[in-house]
């Protein structure tokens, strides 16, 4: 069960590795990306795979659970919300079924004083814009050391100035419209509900206006200096929003970035590489990319934690989700008859 967001990439990763092992896959894409799904089908079909070893479904959610019982379903793998997550986990749970899940994240994108600021707010801009926003590995959270705060926040803003806005066609375009009307909606609420607990809007936080706008669900880049408690810090934000945080040492890292229920990955910007593995262990999440923001690599593992969810996926760890381990033991008879 695959997500809207990189709805092509994501049939095919989760599909790949299953079908490797000697499964047979049954996909069903997201109401908004049916044709995607029939297009993947077409795909693998065309590629030889025509004895149903992959197979498209297009059905209602009430019909979730009777597919998921069905004997010859015996695991599941899933790409969506929290809540839908949850869901389809306590239905596989229900029948006993192997489960594997990606469930949205708030990131943390950390910089320490000592970092390489140029470097560090380029690839802020290209993670939180990455997608229009809508990227479940996006940086959301941005913790900066209290001493460079200042300093990020300004080239940050300055960054996002140079930003185009547009029709996501035009090779000039940097930042496109979000998918659907409802996540336009639901960060519009959070921009409201971040004012009205204290967040102080820096830069952004509207919808813009004019002739190449009419068309589109577009929201400008945002950012916020936000506190603890934030709901940009504690709701997953999907949406080209930075949530910009204070912080003075280890102990608030650690605090700010495991307090969340999130855990998927986290980025540390620093020249001492030495000091950000030291971090590494002490941080709750799946992965930590260290003076890069999270992106997938087939080749490597990749994992959640907490509310982000379950399992792994990428490399040898991620074929062996969806397969049986089995132990076989062969007794040397002539010893144990020996012995006797």
């Amino acid at each position: 069960m695959s997500s809207y967001n990189y709805p092509l990439f994501q049939d095919v990763r989760r599909a790949v590795p299953a079908l490797l092992m000697g499964n047979t896959v049954l996909n069903r894409s997201s109401n908004l990306t049916p044709s995607v799904g029939m297009l993947v089908e077409q795909l693998y079909r065309d590629a030889g795979f025509n004895n149903g070893e992959y197979l498209n479904l297009i059905t209602p959610h009430e019909q979730s659970e009777m597919i998921i019982r069905h004997p010859s379903v015996r695991g599941v793998s899933y790409i969506g919300s929290v809540s839908a997550g949850q869901c389809i986990g306590s239905l596989a749970g229900k029948y006993t079924k192997k489960f594997v899940s990606e469930q949205g994240s708030n990131d943390a994108f950390i910089v320490m004083k000592d970092a390489d600021l140029d470097w560090a707010v380029d690839r802020a801009t290209e993670s939180r814009l990455k997608d229009s926003g809508q990227s479940s590995i996006a940086a959301k959270s941005f913790l900066i050391d209290d001493s460079v705060f200042d300093t990020f926040r300004n080239k940050l803003i300055g960054r996002l100035q140079s930003v185009q806005m547009g029709d996501p066609m035009d090779q000039k375009t940097m930042l496109g419209p979000l998918s659907n009307t409802s996540d336009l909606q639901k960060s519009v609420d959070q921009i409201k509900r971040a004012k009205d607990q204290g967040a102080k809007l820096l830069y952004g936080g509207e919808q813009p206006r004019g002739d190449g706008f009419k068309s589109g669900l577009f929201l400008t880049p945002t950012v916020f200096e936000v506190s603890e408690g934030s709901v940009l810090l504690n709701e997953e934000t999907f949406a080209p929003i930075f949530a910009l945080v204070r912080f003075r040492d280890d102990k608030d890292i650690i605090r700010l970035t495991n307090s969340r229920v999130y855990g998927f990955n986290a980025s540390i910007f620093t020249k001492d590489e030495t000091k950000a593995e030291r971090l590494v262990p002490e941080l709750e999440v799946g992965d930590v990319f260290i003076n890069f923001y999270a992106h997938y690599n087939a080749g490597l593992p990749m994992k959640a934690t907490k509310s982000s969810g379950i399992g792994c996926e990428g490399g040898v760890w991620g074929t062996r989700e969806f397969c049986n381990i089995k132990g076989v033991f062969v007794s040397d008879m002539s010893k144990t008859i020996g012995s006797r």
